[in-house]
């Protein structure tokens, strides 16, 4: 079983243990109170039965979709969460979602080619998210959206940059209106001059934006429209809580000659 009791929260979160029968002739424990036998140390504890949580088979400790466990509960989507984070494995489905766990390092998974020619099958990745909102599109004939949700600085930015590279790779477009390159360039200018560092990343959004691809009948891209909003202004001076300006500045300075620094 996965124990946490009101200590155990709040430092080492969950714990494997094990629910104990009641021994002959000892005193029956209170209504909604179990023993358990922790196994990381063998202690033998009283707490509350709403605090224990059941395990899933070992064999979905790296599952790909959380909606895979037999067992859905808080402690065991950690557990799988942190197994797979664990072997750089950052993207985890859960159900029609996917939960990215943003890496201390570079992933080296985000290149096109690894996924191209693939329909069906694809692991857990942004790429596949925009892959199923792109043949929705296709079967359904409707609109589809992806929408990035996360704390400042968690990688939004990149996962809609991501998503726009690999619809624009795989659908081709009319022309050269729409291009790979073009995507880059101009998400190039946007961290530039709306990004700036904290102590999380070095280049965290501070605007709103939506970013929508129009198709033609034959699912190629016709056009890109981006729309821009709620610029954190205030970035333009540096701030007292660790926050840099706008990554422009910084990039200027670098590129001046020592003698106009």
């Amino acid at each position: 079983m996965l124990f946490a009791d009101a200590a155990h929260r709040m430092t080492e979160g969950f714990t494997l243990a094990t629910v104990l029968k009641p021994d002959v002739g000892t005193p029956e424990l209170p209504e909604g109170q179990v023993r358990i036998r922790i196994e990381s140390d063998n202690m033998i504890i009283d707490t509350d039965e709403e605090l224990i949580h059941k395990t899933n088979p070992p064999k979905l400790d790296y599952a790909e979709d959380l909606a895979q466990l037999i067992s859905l509960n808080e402690s065991s989507v950690l557990h799988v969460l942190q197994q797979r984070y664990g072997s750089q494995l950052i993207h985890t489905k859960a159900g029609p979602n996917l939960i990215i766990i943003r890496p201390s390092s570079t992933v080296s998974n985000y290149s096109g080619k690894l996924f191209k020619g693939k329909k069906d099958g694809m692991p857990p990745h942004v790429f596949a998210v925009a892959q199923r909102a792109y043949w929705n599109m296709l079967i359904h004939r409707k609109d589809q959206s992806i929408i990035p949700l996360g704390w400042s600085g968690a990688g939004k930015t990149t996962s809609c940059q991501s998503a726009l590279e690999y619809i624009v790779g795989t659908a081709g477009s009319v022309g050269t209106t729409v291009t790979v390159g073009k995507i880059q360039a101009m998400f190039t200018i946007l961290r530039a001059f709306g990004t700036i560092s904290t102590p999380q990343n070095n280049a965290t959004t501070r605007f709103s934006m939506v970013a929508s691809l129009d198709f033609n009948q034959a699912g190629r891209v016709s056009a890109a429209h981006l729309q821009t909003m709620l610029l954190e202004r205030i970035h333009v001076a540096p701030q007292s809580n660790c926050e840099g300006t706008f990554n422009v500045f910084r990039q200027m300075l670098a590129g001046l000659d020592l003698s106009f620094r």
